[in-house]
């Protein structure tokens, strides 16, 4: 027997009388929440607080919290979430990773959103940090300056705007970023005006890099796109639900005066939910407004939006449960 609300784990070595593997979310939720036994006659042990962050690898984990973003790839099963971890410092252009507390997957990924828009999931563990970082590229900026320009994708929480400059050397298209002092934000651009246009925002950290990196992967995964610096368009990078039926390649530059469903799909998932562009082709992400439930009464009430500040399909997800609610809703913006 277990307490009412408690995630209790009853595999492996910490299971049996006695003992109990427990995931929680606070120390005092689980002294309220599970006080009693589990997992076998006799009372269980006070588990100690999630482990610290792996020291060079990991800058932080939240449990409780999924943070979606872009998946690189499965790493091998993983016993606890340090192991997931570990697993992205061992891998190349990898910035975060999710542990699924059940299964032991691990997911690393390429990109994910602020820490603020990860999404409640209890069954999840979610943190940043990963395969080491490469040299700092070598940027020129100008504090107190908002270069604008054409959004290229928002790059990971940066701690400061020498962060942000890697990212953008470290992707491939980027020419130029603005860091956003307060809520450490880092967008990365695939074209901005002459500095003299720049604006003045004293929230902002604006700066230039010379010749881009190639992305930290295989050139042979890659298509050989346009690298994106013209204004006239917007270099996308990326796979949709690679190997499957829905299977969309968004590595190419984006005009956005076409409208069909891999088009849709490839700019929000590259965070792209509108644009204007010089040529006067124009484009704004659907929204979807109270969702259907999918096969087999799945809720999709998460489908509602367009994907935007992590409200709606963000087309970030390619398992079963995402696609009987994509099925059920087509009217979204995410290949079916």
């Amino acid at each position: 027997m277990y307490a009412p609300g408690c995630q209790v784990e009853c595999s492996g070595a910490n299971c049996g009388p006695g003992k109990a593997h427990q995931y929680y979310q606070t120390q005092s939720n689980w002294e309220s929440s599970c006080g009693s036994t589990v997992c076998g006659a006799g009372p269980g042990p006070q588990p100690s607080p999630s482990p610290s962050p792996h020291p060079g690898q990991c800058s932080s984990w939240e449990d409780g919290r999924n943070s979606q973003g872009t998946n690189l790839k499965q790493a091998p099963w993983s016993e606890a979430p340090k192991d997931c971890c570990d697993h992205c410092g061992e891998t190349q252009g990898c910035v975060a990773w999710t542990f699924i507390k059940g299964s032991h997957e691990c997911w690393l990924k390429s990109w994910v959103p602020d820490q603020g828009q990860w999404q409640g999931d209890g069954n999840a563990v979610s943190g940043m940090g990963g395969g080491g970082h490469s040299p700092d590229t070598k940027c020129s900026w100008e504090d107190g300056q908002n270069s604008q320009g054409t959004n290229l994708k928002q790059a990971p929480w940066s701690e400061a705007p020498q962060d942000c400059c890697n990212h953008c050397g470290e992707t491939q298209g980027c020419v130029a970023w603005t860091f956003i002092k307060g809520s450490h934000e880092c967008w990365l651009k695939s074209w901005v005006p002459d500095r003299a246009q720049w604006q003045g925002d004293g929230n902002a950290v604006s700066g230039k890099i010379g010749a881009p990196r190639a992305l930290s992967q295989p050139a042979s995964n890659l298509s050989t796109p346009d690298l994106g610096s013209s204004p006239d368009c917007v270099q996308l990078s990326g796979t949709y639900c690679g190997g499957q039926g829905q299977e969309c390649n968004c590595n190419y530059c984006d005009d956005f005066c076409k409208d069909d469903p891999c088009a849709r799909t490839c700019r929000v998932l590259n965070g792209h939910f509108s644009a204007q562009m010089r040529s006067g082709c124009s484009w704004t992400a659907r929204s979807i407004h109270d969702p259907r439930p999918g096969e087999g009464g799945v809720d999709c009430s998460w489908m509602e939006g367009n994907g935007q500040g992590g409200k709606g399909d963000d087309c970030q997800l390619c398992d079963d449960y995402a696609m009987k609610c994509r099925r059920a809703n087509p009217s979204g913006n995410c290949n079916v």
